[in-house]
């Protein structure tokens, strides 16, 4: 049962379900023994299939990548042997399936593909994941919910280009999702990825004629996190972050490329910086042989309009679902500013270390009148690192804040520790993590 990749918490019965490969597990939180177990194998003709078309048997298995809750039921899909599949369950009785759907839009077709979803408080679906079995079609959606599906153009690497998606988030009128992808405006010099931050509309309803079924509102910027200097020190790929509602921020892990020396940074951005960096003007490229230019923003103010709740609108109130211009929306999505940190360095950096997960709890210190960040990260190596974040005097940002390391926590062993080869595992990082600072105060 190595394949946890999330979980879902019912408070009022200090329950918790998690996710795992061909199962669905409940446990009780206070000490995780097991409650409830569910079998979600594929059946025998759909793994054959997923081994007929070349893919290996070892990723051929139902790996569960979504469950969420919407009142007294859960939605679980798993990628069923490269058939999407997901089942709508009662919440109190897992074994009970209430519906089937595809899970095509909801969970990968490989087990290893990043993906996020989320629920908006208005009751509607979104993930942003790739949508084919050849992994070609990486979509941001609005799967499912009282207003029309809208995705982002497909087969357009100015909208996308071969993204990997770490998260989702709800704010206002809003949803925004960070990834990282393959930086089109650095492609005349070589291939680079960038971490991005997109937005769009939570009523967007697409366009009438032009962006029909596409967003309307959909804009990226990059998200910089980097040692400043003269030349500056890029950690350049994000691979996890966590939302404090408290100040309405983004704590977020960056690390070096792969084949780079190893590092990784934490930085911070308010949801104030990135709305102003989505005011300001685009990047543009008008073919492939010019150089990207920076266009003004003629709508730097542009708003959702007034469609929430809006079940079936009408094409008047389709026409009307933003102030932003059609043909804008269909030549711009990239911001010429990128999004900067709220301080003038990351609030952590490590050497030799490369961290996959991130999660944080806030503590006030009222004999210090101060409310300090405590962060748990964890590693690729098997490792979690608990480390307290202490906010620079008088709140300056172009202070440095105090990171101290508190200890770390070693979970398992991984291959390439210098212990018997029996205790090796050829599968043993960790596929998530979470604080429950509502029931029992622990990590997931």
């Amino acid at each position: 049962f190595n394949q946890l990749t999330t979980q879902a918490t019912n408070q009022q019965l200090n329950q918790s379900i998690i996710l795992f490969r061909n199962y669905l597990l409940r446990l009780r939180a206070a000490d995780l023994s097991l409650l409830d177990k569910v079998d979600v194998h594929s059946d025998a003709d759909t793994q054959k299939t997923c081994i007929y078309k070349g893919q290996q048997k070892m990723d051929c298995e139902n790996f569960q990548r979504v469950l969420i809750r919407r009142s007294d039921q859960l939605l679980s899909c798993g990628t069923n042997c490269f058939a999407p599949a997901c089942q709508w369950r009662k919440m109190d009785s897992l074994h009970e399936i209430t519906e089937r759907i595809s899970g095509i839009g909801f969970s990968p077709y490989h087990p290893l593909q990043n993906s996020t979803i989320i629920k908006t408080s208005d009751d509607n679906f979104y993930s942003a994941l790739v949508t084919d079995f050849a992994a070609r079609d990486p979509a941001i959606f609005r799967i499912m919910g009282n207003l029309k599906s809208v995705r982002t153009a497909q087969f357009n690497t100015r909208w996308l280009n071969e993204p990997d998606f770490v998260s989702s988030y709800e704010v206002g009128a809003y949803v925004y999702f960070l990834f990282r992808e393959v930086a089109m405006e650095y492609i005349n010099c070589g291939k680079a990825v960038y971490s991005r931050v997109a937005r769009i509309c939570k009523n967007d309803q697409g366009g009438k004629f032009l962006l029909q079924d596409n967003w309307t509102s959909f804009l990226k910027a990059r998200l910089n996190c980097s040692l400043p200097g003269s030349y500056p020190y890029y950690f350049n790929e994000i691979q996890a972050s966590t939302f404090d509602e408290s100040e309405a921020s983004v704590y977020a892990v960056f690390t070096t490329a792969p084949n780079s020396v190893i590092a990784t940074a934490v930085c911070v951005y308010s949801v104030a910086s990135i709305d102003q960096t989505f005011m300001g003007p685009f990047k543009y490229q008008h073919d492939t042989s010019s150089a990207w230019i920076r266009v003004q923003n003629s709508a730097p103010h542009h708003q959702c309009g007034n469609l929430t709740n809006v079940p079936k609108p009408t094409i008047t109130e389709t026409s009307q679902s933003t102030s932003r211009s059609l043909v804008d929306a269909q030549k711009y999505q990239l911001m010429d500013r990128a999004v900067q940190s709220k301080h003038l360095n990351p609030i952590v950096v490590v050497e030799s270390e490369r961290y996959a997960h991130i999660a944080m709890h806030k503590k006030f210190l009222g004999r210090q009148n101060a409310t300090i960040a405590i962060l748990f990260l964890a590693s690729i190596s098997g490792y979690i690192d608990k480390m307290t974040v202490l906010p620079a005097a008088d709140d300056d940002v172009n202070k440095d804040h105090v990171s101290c390391f508190v200890e770390r926590i070693r979970l398992f062993q991984v291959r390439g520790d210098d212990d018997e080869e029996d205790d090796f595992r050829t599968d043993s990082r960790i596929k998530s993590m979470k604080i429950d600072t509502e029931s029992v105060g622990s990590i997931f």
